[in-house]
This record gives structure tokens, C-alpha cells and sequence, in this order.
């Protein structure tokens, strides 16, 4: 017969047991979790792996997304856009929404710091519409995009510095009482960081029936290292009254906020940052030529559009217009 002294000595060779083989064991064996962070250290065990898309990187738990980052870095330089790491353990650092993947012991950013965010090899680019066609008013993938019946957008090969020029015209006649006209062109193929210089000259004209209440203004999509999206409005005005600003890069013209002619935008959406520059130009002049980090941080550009928003008007075309030409855009790496 067995003592109850037995089974409290047996119960306690068990336990001791236990711990002797937990203890010889690495942690976190089995599948572990990701811990949601953008300043962090951590082991992966299981069918993890990384993956570098084109201006993002994404964590994978076998066919899972489980974590994005805004770029990977795998021994010791940033992956390249297909490239994929896979291992358990994985050993993984992330500073600055950056990921930093080993397979053989925790990783460290390149001298200990986190870099700026790394970008295939960007592209410089310069276009000024010459031998474009109405049909054709970028040579990247591009979309025109308007709000109210009479708003338009095309080439002019009579004007421009030097013509030919892009041409937005807008007048306020949509149910609404407003108008707006855009070019929105694709830039993720090239590369470029928010530290670009990027460029555009511009003209401002309009009809004697205006009620010149005008805007135009560059707006930059941006993602964020975190994998987060920004949207920044670089604004020219004319006039006097409230206006309003609109998004364009992701499909039809979507209300952000209120704009003041000669003050700036109010209470934008967040996410949307709205930046007044001055007062648009009659003659051929700069609209914006810089670096747009100062405005919306570090980040890679994934569209560019140019657009004008006319509030109120009247029916007809030429008759209470306003339009901006637009020449020579430039990205400098």
C-alpha cells in the first residue's frame, strides 16, 4: 500500500523534475506573440517571417499579417522589395517603427542609431508636360479628378514656361457650391523620401465674373516609417472668404476642412496637415520648391497632386473661371 508520505515524496520529485527541464529550455518555445511596439526587443519562435513590400515590411505568421513596420533591415542593410527573411528563433529590434531581423542573436541598427527610412534608389524626375497630350497630362500612372460639372483639366501647348503647360479651370458649380479640378499622378516607383527637394512653377488667371475666393495647392500622400499615412497641402490663395481644402490622391475629391483666404486651413482632419505658403502669382513664378520634412516628418512620398478649388460661380464656362497653369515639376533626389 502506498503512504501518503510516498505520494507527497513522489508529487515532489515531479515538480522538482518540472523545473529541471524548464529551466534547460529556451524562452518563449513554441509559437510566441508579437508585442505591438515602436520601441522594442523581442524573440520570435514558430513560422515567422518577414517580408519587404514596396514602401512597407510586414511580419507573418505563416500566412498571417501580424505586425507592419516601415522598413526591414536583415544583416545589417535594409531588404530589398521581395525580399523575404524566415527562421526561428528570429530575433527582432524595433526603433523608430523600424524593424531590424537576425537570425542568430538580438540586432542593433547600424552605429547603434535609426536611420533615415530607406527607399529603393529614388528616381529624379522632371516633367514639363512637353510633347504630352490632352489625353496624356502625366508620363506616370496618373488620374484626373474633379468635383461639379464644370471643372477640367488638360494640357495647353500655346502657354507655359516653356509651353506646353498643365492646366487646371474650375468654376464653383457643383450642388455644393463648389468646384474642384486635379491632376493626382502615382510617384511610389520612384523613391522618394520626404528629405527630396521636390519643385513646381505655377500661374494663376481668372474671369472677370469671379468672385476670386481661389485656392490651388500641391498635396503629398505620405507613408510614415510606422507604416502610418499622412496627407500634407502646400496652399496658394487669392481673394478674400472661406474656401475649402480637399483630398484627391485616393480616388473622388473628399471634404478635409475649412480654409480662410490669406489665414490657412481650420481644424483640419487628422492626418491631414494644411501649410499656406502665400498668395498665388499671375506671372510664372515658384509655387513650392524644398524639403517637405519639416512639415510632415519622415516618410516616403507615394502621390503628388496638383489642385484647385473655386467655391461659388456661375453656369457656363469662361464666364466666372479661375485656372492655374502649372509647369516644370521637379523631384531632386
Amino acid at each position: 500500500m502506498i503512504s501518503v508520505r510516498d505520494l507527497l515524496i513522489l508529487a515532489g520529485l515531479t515538480a522538482l523534475a518540472a523545473a529541471v527541464i524548464a529551466s534547460l529550455l529556451p524562452a518563449y518555445e513554441g509559437v510566441s506573440t508579437v508585442p505591438a511596439c515602436s520601441d522594442c526587443t523581442f524573440k520570435l519562435t514558430g513560422e515567422y517571417r518577414i517580408v519587404q513590400h514596396g514602401n512597407y515590411a510586414s511580419l507573418y505568421l505563416g500566412t498571417r499579417e501580424v505586425a507592419r513596420y516601415g522598413w526591414a533591415y536583415a544583416g545589417g542593410r535594409p531588404m530589398r522589395e521581395g525580399e523575404a527573411v524566415a527562421c526561428s528563433p528570429m530575433y527582432v529590434r524595433v526603433v523608430g517603427g523600424l524593424a531590424y531581423v537576425s537570425c542568430s542573436g538580438a540586432p542593433a541598427p547600424p552605429n547603434g542609431t535609426a536611420p533615415r527610412l530607406p527607399l529603393r534608389a529614388c528616381s529624379p524626375y522632371a516633367y514639363g508636360w512637353d510633347g504630352a497630350s490632352n489625353a496624356t497630362p502625366a508620363n506616370l500612372p496618373h488620374r484626373t479628378v474633379t468635383h461639379g460639372p464644370e471643372a477640367w483639366v488638360w494640357v495647353d501647348a500655346s502657354a507655359g514656361n516653356p509651353r506646353p503647360s498643365l492646366v487646371l479651370q474650375v468654376d464653383g458649380a457643383a450642388g455644393d457650391g463648389f468646384g474642384v479640378a486635379a491632376l493626382a499622378v502615382g510617384v511610389t516607383g520612384l523613391g522618394i523620401s520626404t528629405g527630396a527637394r521636390i519643385s513646381v512653377e505655377h500661374a494663376y488667371g481668372r474671369d472677370s465674373g469671379d468672385a476670386e475666393n481661389n485656392v490651388a495647392y500641391v498635396q503629398l500622400k505620405v507613408r510614415a516609417p510606422n507604416g502610418s499615412i499622412a496627407y500634407l497641402y502646400l496652399v496658394r490663395d487669392a481673394g478674400a472668404g472661406i474656401t475649402r481644402v480637399y483630398s484627391v490622391v485616393d480616388g473622388a475629391a473628399q471634404y478635409v476642412c475649412d480654409y480662410v483666404i490669406g489665414r490657412g486651413a481650420d481644424s483640419c482632419r487628422p492626418g491631414h496637415v494644411a501649410v499656406r505658403l502665400g498668395a498665388l502669382s499671375a506671372a510664372w513664378a515658384e509655387f513650392f520648391s524644398g524639403s517637405v520634412e519639416r512639415y510632415i516628418g519622415r516618410g516616403s512620398v507615394e502621390a503628388i497632386a496638383l489642385v484647385a478649388v473655386d467655391r461659388g460661380g456661375c453656369p457656363g464656362r469662361g464666364d466666372c473661371d479661375f485656372w492655374i497653369r502649372w509647369d516644370n515639376l521637379r523631384v531632386d533626389c
